[in-house]
């Protein structure tokens, strides 16, 4: 364990202060160097089995040039899905984002298609759009859902013929730009109201990629809190103390029980929020000790989930201490193996640890 330093780059395997001993890696233990790389350069953080499962997704799905359709809820990390995808392609060109939804209706078509001089009143030079700009590289449309029925017209006519043409003249240029959309509106509502064409989305849809919520993959809240304050704390020597390892501090900065909290809270705003709570609680700390929660996120905690989250499945109590020193030892201090091993929680491990004064790297 080191203090962090200022301006460093964050990697995979930095540690954080968990309770008075335990300690948090930043990124995830994975034997798969793809996976690896993934996480540590792509942000796609978590050790969950819905992160696996989008990590794969993410790496199979780079490799075609078809659209690709992400839907998702806000704060789900759309576009951070989008730029691995293009990072992981290879592609030589560009990546442009643009939201659909915020593109002025007297302007949009000139924003993705480009035009030419004297194309409209103001047009005094030739101008490139998004899919220009984008050439053999990506162009993502974010919040495709709520895309105007004319620019919905436009575009699949585009994906049909593979070519488009600049305002002001029909000269066709070849579409070589891979086509990313994103929404977290359900197509199945806004295709029923006629909100949406069902044949763009048919075009769209061959290649879809859906990111969990994050009370779907709770396991990872600690995880991703942590990478968070870190990436805030980086570069700001008066956040040392909050992110200080715990062999450098008499106890940790941030108590282990509202480490432990931070599960219990809804997160409708899913990473996003998060993120959010991470600079919050940097703001609520920029003078030493002790830890001040910040106020405007006290009540969370005690908020109900959505109606649509599914409950938590319950975790068993703890054995006896030997059968938990035992687990820990037979999986060489991975504490989440040694946890699915014990039918219980890892951040019981990790509980149980601090008030054993015991860290999981006495068992490697």
């Amino acid at each position: 364990m080191r203090p962090l330093v200022t301006g460093e780059r964050l990697q995979v395997g930095d540690r954080f202060a968990l309770g008075d001993r335990v300690v948090l890696e930043v990124g995830t233990r994975l034997a798969d160097p793809a996976e690896r790389t993934l996480d540590a350069e792509l942000g796609l953080v978590g050790r969950s089995e819905a992160m696996a499962a989008l990590r794969a997704s993410i790496r199979a799905v780079s490799t075609f040039d078809d659209p690709v359709l992400v839907m998702g809820e806000t704060g789900t990390g759309k576009e951070l899905i989008a730029r691995a995808l293009h990072d992981l392609s290879g592609a030589r060109g560009k990546f442009v984002g643009i939201n659909t939804a915020g593109l002025d209706e007297g302007t949009a078509t000139s924003e993705l298609f480009g035009h030419v001089r004297g194309a409209f009143t103001g047009a005094q030079a030739d101008r490139a759009g998004a899919f220009e700009l984008a050439r053999r590289g990506t162009l993502f449309l974010d919040e495709i859902g709520d895309m105007s029925p004319d620019l919905q017209k436009r575009l699949l006519r585009v994906l049909e013929l593979r070519r488009y043409a600049r305002m002001g003249t029909h000269e066709d240029r070849p579409l070589d730009t891979r086509i990313i959309a994103a929404t977290h509106r359900p197509f199945a509502t806004t295709i029923a109201s006629g909100a949406f064409r069902r044949d763009l989305f048919e075009r769209l849809r061959a290649l879809t990629i859906e990111p969990p919520p994050l009370r779907e993959r709770r396991g990872d809240i600690p995880l991703l809190f942590a990478h968070a304050l870190l990436a805030v704390a980086n570069g700001r020597p008066e956040l040392a103390w909050l992110v200080a390892p715990p062999d450098l501090a008499r106890a940790a900065p941030i108590p282990l029980d509202w480490w432990l909290g931070l599960e219990s809270r809804p997160f409708r705003g899913n990473v996003r929020e998060l993120k959010n709570l991470a600079t919050a609680v940097a703001a609520a700390n920029l003078t030493s000790g002790p830890f001040r929660p910040p106020s405007v996120w006290s009540d969370d905690a005690s908020d109900e989930l959505p109606s649509s989250a599914t409950p938590r499945k319950p975790v068993s109590a703890l054995p006896d201490d030997a059968a938990v020193d035992a687990a820990l030892r037979e999986h060489a201090g991975r504490v989440q193996d040694a946890a699915s091993a014990l039918g219980c929680s890892r951040f019981q491990l990790y509980r149980w640890l601090n008030t054993q004064e015991k860290s999981p790297e006495d068992y490697r």
